[in-house]
């Protein structure tokens, strides 16, 4: 996990009263079979506004645009209050659930200061948006 933006992702940002509160990056996901993907790349929400359910909010609206224009949306996550929110809502279904990778391809950290924070080091969660419209 990094600050990292990919150049080719769509930003979004939303604004409580004309304060930026939130920042969601959506990207296009290749995909060898399926065409029409498109990935959350980056949810993030400003610590004061943390546990409100602003990300899980702002997230489906987005996922709910691409869905209009003919895509499937799908997200990776790591955030347990995320999985809490996504599991009890019927437009989202989880995918998946395990550790994502087994780290560098040498078995060796390169920080290991903060080997907490990487990816490998947690579980991670899967999620593909239905949308407001599905009967589930």
């Amino acid at each position: 996990m990094n600050s990292d933006i990919n150049k080719a992702s769509h930003n979004y940002i939303g604004y409580i009263e004309n304060n930026p509160v939130c920042f969601f990056s959506v990207l296009h996901f290749p995909h060898p079979k399926v065409k029409n993907f498109k990935k959350g790349h980056r949810l993030v929400v400003l610590p004061d506004y943390q546990g409100l359910g602003i990300g899980h909010k702002f997230s489906s609206e987005i996922a709910q645009m691409y869905l209009d224009k003919g895509f499937r949306f799908i997200i990776t996550s790591s955030t347990k209050s995320l999985f809490t929110q996504r599991k009890n809502d019927k437009n989202w279904i989880i995918t998946r659930k395990s550790r994502v990778g087994s780290g560098s391809g040498s078995g060796s950290l390169h920080n290991k200061a903060n080997k907490d924070n990487f990816s490998v080091n947690k579980i991670t969660y899967g999620y593909e948006y239905l949308g407001n419209n599905n009967s589930n």
